[in-house]
């Protein structure tokens, strides 16, 4: 058997999509945690539960993507959440293009006043799908 577009699908070794085990590393990443009432919005942009807003594609390179963690509590009003749902709202990767420095980039995303943490995140997510966000 050829290596390459094995059982699984995808590009790697033995059918691995990026950022798999078994697959190529997956693009730069950051990995964000929103300040109590923010979380993601369809659209891309990041919601307070007070209706203020902040739009991340302003500031982010050509080709980033939002990847919430939980895409799922989107639809569901803020105050319906539980705490944790809400905590777990608030967590969120950006994915970035090729040639981005994510060290310089979380400098620049950590300067947001939506913004409580941000961190580098391994090169280990999969290609554009249905969960992202812009």
């Amino acid at each position: 058997m050829a290596l390459g577009g094995g059982p699984f699908g995808g590009d790697g070794p033995f059918g691995g999509a990026p950022g798999s085990p078994t697959g190529p590393p997956g693009p730069p990443q950051l990995i964000v945690t929103l300040r109590e009432g923010w979380r993601p919005h369809e659209g891309g942009h990041l919601i307070h539960e007070s209706g203020d807003e902040h739009r991340p594609d302003e500031h982010l390179p050509l080709g980033s993507l939002l990847r919430p963690t939980a895409r799922h509590l989107l639809e569901t009003a803020h105050e319906m959440l539980s705490r944790a749902e809400r905590d777990l709202a608030r967590s969120l990767r950006i994915v970035l293009p090729p040639g981005v420095d994510p060290e310089a980039l979380a400098e620049v995303v950590r300067g947001w006043a939506c913004v409580e943490k941000v961190q580098v995140g391994p090169e280990d997510v999969a290609p554009a799908g249905p969960n992202d966000l812009g």
